[in-house]
């Protein structure tokens, strides 16, 4: 097997195991705890005997913004694996069926892994979201 034979195989094995891993496994640790913030927050207004404040409810709010951020990334980020494997696979059936320079094949493939804000930016507002929703839920158990 040649070296270019070599790097295609290795890199569309790379881009499937990509794919597979963020369809089956996607952020599960700020997805669980935001929705444990949440459910801790529900638990202590369902036990509470005093009335809920506005910082209670502030944080539950952020929890469930947390949960509903992390799905929202969740799809994104499979939407742009999915797109690298596919645009992996068009340039590969370039390469062969009409002879597309290898070079280019790398530097256009190098070209749209490159990440944007959009890729990360629902992750980090879910994990501001549980920052925030435990500085609130906090300071409400305390005051």
């Amino acid at each position: 097997m040649d070296h270019q034979q070599k790097y295609i195989n290795e890199r569309s094995y790379q881009l499937y195991g990509l794919v597979k891993e963020w369809a089956n496994s996607s952020i599960k640790y700020l997805l669980v705890t935001n929705g444990g913030g949440a459910i801790a927050t529900l638990s202590f207004i369902g036990t509470s005997n005093k009335h809920i404040d506005c910082l209670t409810s502030i944080a539950l709010v952020l929890f469930v913004l947390g949960i509903i951020s992390v799905g929202i990334h969740h799809v994104i980020i499979y939407k742009k694996m999915q797109k690298l494997f596919n645009n992996w696979n068009s340039l590969v059936k370039s390469h062969y069926e009409e002879h597309y320079p290898f070079k280019a094949l790398v530097e256009d493939d190098a070209r749209s892994s490159k990440d944007t804000l959009k890729d990360t930016l629902f992750a980090y507002s879910s994990f501001g979201c549980l920052l925030l929703g435990c500085i609130f839920g906090g300071i409400s158990l305390l005051l």
